[in-house]
């Protein structure tokens, strides 16, 4: 039902009363049964079933196995690593390195993406946030830069030559390096994150873990980890321990579980309950194999005791809600016992959650120390972890619990960490600082450089080519042409045109320089954008033709010759020749306001005028007879809640590419 090629290996899911992953047989069982079968383990019900009702017998998949890809790091990871570092300034710089080398990646990547229609429409597939069905519009052009570039580049706008979209494709990309220097969200190439699984045969020693590859993985080629030392993690990520170190090994008996990571069932602390309280009902283990981050990595030991916090280090700074249904039920009156426990859920349910503003404080208070070991950092992370699991638990914590935590806990402690702590960050030969202050200041020289060579690859190196880039665009300033071209009373003399033709064309003129006027006077004054915006799009929308002066008859025929006719309002001919003007006239002057006032008719006008097929293949312009036609590149109309749900497709994307350049591109489906 899922249209998989094969069976997955594991899947995370619900049924019945139970819900967590589940893995296929490792092989034989003792089972003298022919049907499909799913055993469900205590740990897993989360109520009494009997089974009875068919829909509790129905396996409701949320995720499975699926190949894996490269991974990041993210703040509270990089934190551990250079705290658990014995090399601080080599796993620094690696991080830098790693950095560096994405940033120049993406911006080779944008560099192909922007010459060819459908590697760009995935380039801003990939950089899209948005969830709903539908494209917002702002006045004339989708809200946002990405929507926006995405329905131009639709309707036959090159970014290449057109220098409103190369100016467009230049924000996007800095935004994106600025965001990535900014979260420092790094791409390890040689990391990923995997479901988290369970050796049932026990064949995995404490401490070992297996890795397999359904595909082989990155530049390297693996099929697997063999041999290799790894860090495993989780999010979220506070304590020291919360990364560990341990040994990838290939078991034969594990070799059919691909694209998971199988955690040992031996040891006294289940390995994925050391990260971060971990366990394996469809958790994710981000895995680093890179050699530079991994070598210097120490451990941090890991009891049964340290698990949790003592009863009395964090009860005492939590009120607790132990009521249950039946407590409700047997204090309440028949009646009423559905309504109070429906209010009891609400009232605990709705209170507001800290979590947020105490983790914003523990990793401010972190990096202002530059400690996460000492008493205070570990009370504060065990505090996370308590209000992570607060809805579970029934605990309520509030305010004025906050408060008096940050009083007694945290005032104490003071700004200083304690010796250990500094003595760790005093180390000879490293340099002072917290990691992530450190690489903000070398990704900002590394995003300069960055944004430098972006520059002269769109604008510096092309404006002295035979590929410079234009404002003007003779496809949309055809469209009024034609009109004045086709009523000249001379064909040789295209401004030769009638009195009504040269009157329109006035009056349009000047209803489009007071709402050029309006634009300008509206944006000089520090009110809100959107609703400037919408003020003079109303404007240019109201713009109707005037055509008194001439007689009852031509009048009739004008008035018709600009009536909507078969088509939509917003792309009548008449607002199609009122879009074509502004562009005519304010294409190098006022760009944002021609774009974002009359775009969507300007994007219905390229499309119209869009050139023949440079192939002049027979697969797009077939002939009856199979020979290939003039038709050319016929704009094909989508209606809206049907555009929101085409995607580009890789793999057609890389032959065409292949085709084109005669060059081998890497097209397998890494969508989600």
């Amino acid at each position: 039902m899922l249209g998989l090629p094969a069976t997955t290996c594991a899947v995370q899911a619900r049924i019945g009363s139970a819900k967590g992953m589940w893995i296929a047989a490792h092989g034989e069982r003792d089972r003298d049964i022919e049907e499909d079968w799913i055993e469900v383990y205590p740990s897993q019900r989360k109520w009494a079933c009997n089974w009875a009702d068919e829909d509790h017998r129905i396996l409701e998949v949320k995720g499975w196995a699926t190949p894996l890809k490269p991974a990041t790091v993210n703040t509270q990871f990089l934190t551990i690593l250079d705290d658990r570092s014995t090399d601080k300034q080599h796993v620094r710089d690696a991080i830098r390195l790693r950095l560096a080398e994405e940033l120049d990646q993406d911006l080779e990547y944008m560099k192909s993406a922007v010459k060819d229609p459908g590697l760009l429409r995935k380039w801003l597939h990939e950089l899209s946030s948005r969830r709903s069905r539908e494209v917002p519009f702002l006045a004339g052009l989708p809200d946002s830069n990405v929507d926006l570039l995405s329905f131009l580049v639709d309707g036959g706008f090159d970014p290449m030559r057109q220098k409103y979209l190369s100016g467009l494709v230049f924000d996007l990309q800095k935004e994106k390096c600025e965001k990535t220097g900014r979260d420092l969200k790094i791409k390890i190439p040689r990391s990923t994150n995997a479901y988290m699984t369970v050796d049932f045969l026990s064949v995995l020693e404490p401490d070992e873990v297996h890795i397999c590859f359904s595909t082989p993985f990155g530049s390297d080629g693996h099929y697997d980890l063999d041999g290799l030392d790894v860090l495993v993690a989780r999010n979220p990520a506070h304590l020291p321990s919360d990364i560990q170190k341990v040994k990838a090994v290939f078991k034969p008996e594990l070799r059919r579980f691909k694209d998971v990571i199988m955690f040992p069932l031996k040891g006294d602390v289940p390995l994925a309950q050391k990260l971060s309280g971990g366990d394996y009902d469809g958790d994710r283990a981000w895995i680093c194999w890179d050699p530079d981050i991994v070598s210097s990595f120490r451990n941090t030991t890991v009891k049964p005791e340290d698990m949790l916090p003592p009863k009395d280090a964090l009860s005492s700074f939590f009120d607790w809600n132990t009521k249950t249904a039946g407590d409700l039920i047997s204090t309440n009156a028949e009646g009423i016992c559905l309504d109070n426990l429906i209010e009891e859920g609400l009232s605990f349910g709705l209170k507001r959650g800290l979590l947020g503003i105490c983790t914003k404080f523990k990793d401010d208070f972190c990096h202002r120390r530059n400690c996460i070991e000492d008493k205070p950092a570990i009370l504060l992370s065990w505090l996370l972890g308590e209000l992570a699991d607060e809805a579970k638990k029934g605990a309520i914590f509030t305010e004025a619990h906050w408060a008096r935590f940050k009083t007694e806990i945290i005032r104490e402690a003071g700004d200083s960490p304690d010796p250990a702590c500094e003595n760790a960050m005093l180390r000879s030969g490293e340099k002072q600082g917290h990691i992530t202050d450190y690489l903000r200041s070398e990704a900002e020289s590394a995003v300069k450089n960055t944004l430098t060579e972006l520059n002269r690859f769109m604008f510096k190196d092309r404006a002295a080519s035979d590929e410079a880039i234009y404002s003007y665009d003779p496809d949309i300033t055809n469209y009024w042409n034609q009109l004045e071209n086709c009523f000249a009373t001379h064909a040789d003399d295209p401004t030769s045109q009638p009195a009504w033709v040269s009157a329109l064309r006035q009056g349009l003129t000047k209803d489009l320089e007071a709402c050029a006027d309006e634009w300008r006077r509206l944006m000089s004054q520090e009110t809100d954008y959107r609703s400037k915006i919408l003020q003079v799009y109303e404007r240019w929308r109201d713009i109707q033709p005037r055509i008194t002066g001439v007689d009852a008859q031509l009048e009739h025929f004008v008035s018709a010759l600009l009536q909507p006719g078969f088509l939509a309002p917003e792309i009548s001919h008449w607002k199609l020749l009122k879009a074509s003007l502004t562009f005519k006239l304010y294409h190098h002057m006022l760009p944002k306001f021609l774009w974002r006032i009359a775009g969507r008719q300007l994007q219905f006008i390229k499309a119209l005028g869009c050139p023949r097929c440079p192939r002049n293949c027979r697969v797009c312009c077939p002939g009856l007879n199979g020979e290939s036609t003039e038709c050319g590149r016929l704009p094909v109309p989508v209606m809206p809640h049907v555009y929101e749900t085409l995607r580009p497709d890789k793999k057609y994307i890389g032959k065409l590419i292949e085709g084109r350049e005669g060059v081998s591109w890497d097209y397998e489906d890494d969508d989600d």
